[in-house]
């Protein structure tokens, strides 16, 4: 979760949320690391393959070596469901992620969810997280606060694990700067953000299967904190392995684009809105338009404001505001809404 509403502020401050004790010097033997020794070779190729973008390998890999009744089907496969969505937009990835993250985490009491092995625990408190964000990205602000909350009480059960110790200090830290405005209250109690990053920072490469995902949200959190050359530094390091990504790169548009660098943004993106039509023509997103398109288009359109080309971006605020892309803008990021609606 990049970004919490006034209201998900409040319901942080009204209910109990829980803290990551973060050791000042710390080795990788003190904590279990999420692993499936049955099945790790399958996981890490599956996660792989998503990383190369190539969701239906991916997929049929999982449901092949991994049974249905294993929790890694449910918990790895809906990763696989929410990546298409979140690259070509294909709702019923999103939808798809959803259904098998509940088979994880149903809901119910915290005592509930806090039965059955660790390992269990951990793919409820996992799940839930997945599903808060999942809340958000279809704007149910509300219930994504309450899904964090709960995958925070979870996860707090389970010290022992270094993914859970991660996302709990992802909480904290989005939780700082809110928190700030209450530092008057005697039981609100603050955390260093610059603590928070060199844990996330330190520790997140310990772990063989978040790797990626605890990677994505630490280069967000320095997007956050206009730290752009240290989150383009993990950029290009996850581009030198996987040089086709088509979200690293458009992640990659953004920070040069913050940095002032609009040319070469531009670059990266009039490139990007070509391979995404190229895969729209070719049927690969069964008539749905991909959010990377989207997020293109509309990136080139401000970014064609600021090298004060109206031509250009008068045509990609029209494809912007297309009606086939009307029902797929509601995922793109606020601040680009924003940005779009006081250029119309």
């Amino acid at each position: 979760m990049r970004h919490l509403s006034l209201l998900s502020t409040f319901l942080w401050l009204v209910f109990p949320a829980v803290s990551v004790s973060l050791p000042s010097d710390t080795s990788k033997s003190q904590w279990l690391v999420f692993t499936e020794p049955e099945h790790d070779l399958t996981i890490r190729k599956t996660l792989d393959l998503l990383q190369r973008q190539e969701y239906d390998s991916a997929a049929a890999l999982l449901a092949r070596e991994v049974p249905d009744s294993h929790p890694a089907s449910a918990y790895f496969g809906g990763l696989c469901a929410f990546a298409r969505f979140n690259d070509l937009g294909d709702t019923s990835g999103l939808n798809g992620s959803q259904r098998l993250w509940e088979t994880l985490y149903p809901g119910g009491t915290p005592k509930r969810s806090q039965e059955g092995d660790t390992k269990i625990i951990l793919y409820r408190g996992l799940s839930a997280l997945q599903l808060a964000y999942v809340a958000r990205v279809k704007g149910h602000k509300i219930q994504s606060a309450r899904l964090g909350l709960a995958a925070a009480d979870i996860l707090g059960t389970l010290p022992q694990y270094l993914e859970a110790r991660l996302a709990l200090a992802l909480f904290d830290y989005y939780k700082a700067p809110l928190l700030n405005n209450f530092a008057w209250l005697p039981f609100v109690k603050n955390r260093d953000q610059d603590l928070l990053l060199g844990f996330l920072e330190r520790h997140y490469p310990q772990s063989p299967y978040l790797e990626s995902i605890l990677r994505n949200s630490l280069i967000w959190l320095y997007f956050d904190a206009k730290n752009y050359p240290r989150g383009l530094t993990h950029i290009d390091s996850m581009l030198h392995r996987y040089p086709k990504n088509r979200s690293l790169l458009q992640m990659r548009a953004d920070f040069l684009y913050r940095q002032g660098d609009f040319e070469g943004a531009r670059d990266i993106y009039e490139k990007s809105k070509r391979e995404y039509a190229e895969i729209s023509s070719l049927e690969k997103t069964n008539g749905y338009v991909p959010i990377g398109y989207l997020s293109a288009v509309g990136n080139l359109a401000r970014i064609y404001r600021n090298l004060d080309d109206k031509p250009r971006a008068s045509r990609h605020l029209e494809l912007w505001k297309s009606e086939a892309a009307q029902p797929f803008r509601p995922f793109l990021p606020e601040s680009l809404k924003k940005d779009l609606q006081r250029l119309e």
